[in-house]
């Protein structure tokens, strides 16, 4: 099943119709791969995770498996490097944190470990990395 959204990427012009809720999208820096964050379409509103594709359209990966409700991913920006992804995770409790992840999915980090109230957002990495 298709979901009714589209992607737009204005630097190409194209557009790619996802079976996902496709949110927040980003360029890598070297404009190869888009990263974005998406709610499962069985279940609207709940489990968003992080996914990447090629400009193209093509080599959809997911990147988080957040499940059962308790996890939504909010991507933040990528590297200046293009090999990892700074992303704000809401947990069921509704308290933030802060994680990284490589672009290839791998070696997920919590980097911050915030009390309640304190949720973080717009994650951007220093212009020295």
């Amino acid at each position: 099943m298709w979901a009714g959204g589209w992607l737009a990427c204005a630097r190409l012009c194209w557009r790619w119709r996802l079976a996902l809720n496709a949110n927040n999208a980003k360029w890598s820096p070297d404009g190869s791969r888009i990263a974005f964050n998406s709610h499962d379409e069985t279940q609207p509103g709940e489990n968003a995770n992080l996914f990447t594709m090629n400009s193209h359209g093509s080599g959809l990966v997911q990147l988080t498996h957040f499940s059962a409700g308790d996890a939504n991913a909010h991507l933040g920006c990528w590297s200046h490097d293009g090999k990892r992804l700074v992303f704000e995770l809401r947990g069921a409790n509704g308290v933030s944190q802060l994680f990284i992840v490589d672009a290839d999915g791998h070696h997920l980090r919590q980097l911050t470990r915030l009390p309640d109230g304190a949720n973080p957002s717009h994650a951007s990495w220093s212009p020295i990395g």
